[in-house]
């Protein structure tokens, strides 16, 4: 077999994985009776809205298909979306442990700060999700693995690398993928492949409150870095090369990431967020 042929035929092959993972997910929403949540010592929360509310349910069944389920498994959802109009593929999983949450809209800050808010004391490390991501089966095992044997770090699997020129930052477009699993302040996780929260850092999120509407409304992985820097916590990426997971079917028409990376994107948050105290621990540490 030539290496053309090989190539098509392993093609091939993970288009068929990929169709029989989500008939999977499909058919495990439809019968399946086991619970979505278990006994592990960790909370997973995520948002939706728009279209992305008919599809969502393929990732939320991804996570309870994993090697260890979650304490408490969250979805944030805008008041408007109506508990009457709840699609049936949530309203099965509700029944099997799933926590539906109405929230104010704080855009993709509306992943994490609902549940932030709403403990006057964190207890448990918080793993946030998107909601458009099927997660592999050690997706959570992993994450809280690598937060019990180093809880004074948050751990991901995504991470780019804060570039500065002159004591300024560069454009968002500059910073390249982390390619070390050195903890350091200048990795900045990217929380589409999932990154957990020690709960002292939540409780500092918790308390500054809605700053972040006036700075990054639009960019939730800039307030959480800018916070994670100011707080002292370093960002670790948990394999040397960073793991992208496939994305669920149909759901790329409202990316987030088309916005920011428009001029009014992310360099123009970035600029926003980070203070010349926050500018100068990165040169220092670079």
């Amino acid at each position: 077999i030539d290496r053309m042929s090989f190539l098509n035929m392993k093609s091939v092959l993970a288009k068929v994985r990929r169709v029989t993972g989500h008939w999977r997910l499909k058919l495990a929403n439809r019968f399946s009776r086991r619970n979505v949540t278990g006994s592990s010592a960790v909370v997973v929360s995520l948002t939706t809205h728009g279209t992305r509310l008919a599809l969502v349910y393929l990732t939320i069944e991804s996570i309870a298909a994993g090697a260890l389920r979650p304490n408490r498994l969250v979805l944030w959802l805008n008041p408007g979306v109506g508990k009457t109009v709840l699609p049936k593929t949530l309203l099965n999983l509700q029944k099997r442990g799933l926590e539906i949450q109405f929230s104010d809209n704080y855009g993709p800050h509306t992943k994490y700060f609902p549940y932030v808010a709403s403990e006057s004391h964190h207890q448990l490390p918080m793993v946030t999700a998107d909601d458009d991501v099927l997660y592999p089966r050690y997706w959570l095992q992993d994450l809280v693995s690598a937060h019990q044997s180093e809880p004074q770090h948050v751990h991901c699997y995504r991470a780019r690398r804060v570039q500065l020129r002159d004591g300024a930052l560069r454009s968002y477009s500059e910073w390249p993928f982390s390619e070390s699993t050195v903890p350091s302040i200048l990795n900045f996780a990217t929380g589409v492949s999932g990154v957990i929260y020690p709960p002292t850092l939540m409780d500092a999120l918790r308390d500054g409150g809605l700053a972040f509407m006036g700075f990054c409304p639009k960019a939730d992985d800039i307030w959480l870095h800018a916070m994670a820097l100011r707080h002292g916590y370093r960002v670790k990426q948990m394999h040397a090369t960073y793991r992208d997971f496939p994305v669920a079917p149909m759901t790329q028409s409202i990316a987030l990431f088309i916005d920011n990376a428009r001029p009014e994107g992310n360099d123009q948050q970035i600029v926003a967020t980070y203070t010349r105290a926050d500018i100068l621990a990165l040169t220092q540490s670079s």
